[in-house]
Order: C-alpha cells, then structure tokens, then sequence
C-alpha cells in the first residue's frame, strides 16, 4: 500500500533546506499566490462582503464627484476617441445610441473608478480591512493564518483605530476631488493654477502611498494614530519611487485591466465581473503587503529586534558584572574570616602551650598524697 502507482508516499520528501537562501519579493509574491491561490480567492470574496456597504458609496461617489465634477464635458466626441470609433461610425449613430453608448461608457468608468479607490484603500470599511491585511501579511511572512478566526480577531482588536483611519480617508478623497475640480475649472488659467494642481497631484500620490502602510502599520505595531501617520507618511516620503511602482501596478490590476477588458472583448462586462469577484482585489492586496511587509521589516521590526537583542545582552552583562562582583566581595569576606580565626587560633594556642608549660613544671607539679 505504501506503493501507489509505482511512487512510494510513505519516504520523507526533501524538505526545506535551512540554509536556502531568503527569496526575494517577487519570487516570494508568485510562490505564495501559487500556494494559497484558493485562499486568496476567498480572501477576494471577503474583500468585497466586507467592504460591501463601501462599494456602494464609492459608486455613486464616483458617478456624482469624480466623473461629474473633473469630466463635466463627457461628449461623443470623447466616446469616439475612447472606443476607436470611426468619424463615420459615430455620424452614422442616431441620438438614442449615441446616449446608450455615453451611458454604457459611463458605467464602465463609474464602476472601474469606484473598484479602483475601494482597492486601494481608499474607499473601505476599516476594520475589515484590518482583518484581511493581518490574513494577507502573514501569507507574505510565508505564516500561517487561519481565515475566519484570525479576521474576527483583527477586526475586533483594530476597530477604533482602522474606523478613524477609514473615514479620514474617505475625507481625504473627497477634498482631492474638490480642489482638482476647483483649481481646474473655478480659478484663471496660468502658472499659479499649473502649480496648485501640480502640488495637489504630489499630496494625491503621497497619500495614496500612505494607504499601503497604514493597515499593517495597524496590525504589527502597537501605536497610537498618531504614530501609525507618521510612520506611513515617512515610508510614503523616503521610499517614494518604489511606491510608486506598487502605486501603478495597483492602477493596472484594479483599473487598466478591467477596462480594456470591458472595452475590446464581447463579452467584457461578465468577464470583469468574475474578474472582480474572484481575483482583483485578492491578488493586490497580496502584492501590496508582500512589498509592505519587507519595508516595516527591514526598517522598523529588524532594528526594534536588534536593539532590543543588544539591551538585552547589555542588561546581561551588567547583571553578570553585579554578582562577579557580589561574589568577589563574599570570597574577600571569606578570607578574611579564616585569616581572623586563624589569628584567633593562634593566639588561643599560644596562651594554651604557657599554660600547658606553667603547669607541667616540675616545681609546679603537685606533691602526690601517702
């Protein structure tokens, strides 16, 4: 029976060589969306269960804020240039299907967009997205993490701060799209309004950089919020062109995918639909903490380890130093406790050989009685 097949299970496999040498992120990010591949499909599921009631909100968000206020001008025209349609073809269209079109357009762009800032972080419930981040960067560590149970957990230990976090980003997207709306279109075109927009494209960038520490930030370390925005804000500032890598290929996973997908396939609408369902949002988040992950590592948990590792070998040290040097005091005390019996002893035995020879005399021994 150990034979199935002309392979024999019950022999010991390989195993891990312990002196493999650690695997970089990209390596370690295929391994892993390889080996937990149905997991992170489940994780994708939860993803869109827990940020349901966001979904929704980012959705029309979209339609009302984004679209309407930085595209007022959604013309035919556009739809022709964005579709690769011919002059002729649009010409040729009566009213009621350019209109379907613009709507069909329109849809498309609410969707993706609204898909796109819930992804990112932009747009979530807080605390699930809390959970899912702590199930996603222990895949990242190569660790265990039991689905159900350590979300429930995470959610539950992190609401406060992950609640906070989630509505100031929520804020924070709407003063975005208000100043771009208001620099674009309510000041005087010129050099001061070419800057302002250029500045609140640079916050837009950083922000969005922050949004891929914060949660880990959350669960990993024990700060207060405050603490969490600084050190994301730091990450986002000094390790911006990589961030900026992981920034565009959220864009490509979450946006550029789905709509040429949506644009150039028959049936791309149920295709983005599976899409989203089983794959986007699972396959970034695991991205994102893989590369996450490795910067709070190597910049803050390597360091706290080693630092506490040299404090604690110091403590160590200054204990074994305190009893060398109890120890030195009691063998001092010791010898000289012997050195004074010593004394003691011979002086005692000096008085006793006088006395002994006092008493042994001849003219001092006792007259025996008759």
């Amino acid at each position: 029976m150990a034979r199935l097949f002309g392979y024999n299970y019950a022999k010991e496999g390989p195993g891990v060589d312990p002196n493999e040498p650690p695997k970089g992120p990209i390596a370690t990010f295929f391994i892993v969306l390889g080996r937990k591949f149905w997991k992170i499909i489940t994780v994708n599921l939860m993803y869109i269960i827990g940020n349901l009631p966001m979904l929704v909100i980012s959705f029309f968000a979209t339609g009302f804020l984004f679209i309407g206020w930085l595209f007022p001008n959604f013309t035919p025209e556009l739809i022709r240039q964005v579709l690769s349609f011919s002059e002729g073809s649009v010409q040729g269209m009566n009213s009621e299907e350019l209109e379907q079109a613009m709507a069909t357009l329109f849809l498309y762009l609410n969707v993706v967009i609204s898909f796109t800032l819930t992804g990112m972080g932009w747009i979530v419930v807080g605390p699930s997205q809390a959970g899912l981040t702590y199930i996603m960067r222990n895949y990242a560590r190569e660790e265990h993490a039991f689905l159900w149970m350590d979300f429930r957990d995470t959610f539950k230990e992190n609401w406060k701060q992950s609640t906070v976090h989630s509505l100031l980003s929520l804020l924070m997207v709407f003063l975005i799209m208000f100043s771009a709306y208001f620099y674009r279109f309510h000041m005087p075109g010129g050099t001061f309004s070419f800057i302002l927009q250029g500045m609140l494209l640079v916050v837009a960038l950083i922000a969005t950089s922050m949004q891929l520490y914060a949660y880990q930030m959350m669960i990993t370390i024990d700060l207060p919020m405050k603490g969490v925005w600084k050190n994301s804000l730091l990450f986002s500032v000094f390790r911006l062109p990589f961030n900026l890598i992981i920034v565009i290929l959220e864009l490509v996973i979450l946006a550029v995918i789905p709509m040429l997908l949506l644009i150039y396939l028959q049936p791309g609408p149920l295709i983005v639909f599976f899409y989203y369902l089983f794959f986007a949002f699972g396959v970034n988040l695991l991205m994102v903490n893989t590369f996450t992950n490795r910067q709070i590592m190597r910049f803050i948990i390597t360091p706290m380890k080693e630092r506490e590792a040299e404090e604690a070998a110091a403590l160590l040290e200054e204990d074994y130093d305190d009893e060398y040097d109890d120890e030195y005091e009691q063998d001092d005390e010791y010898e000289d406790d012997e050195y004074e019996d010593e004394e003691y002893e011979g002086e005692a035995a000096g008085e006793s050989s006088e006395s002994d020879s006092a008493r042994y005399e001849p003219g001092n021994r006792p007259i025996p009685a008759h």
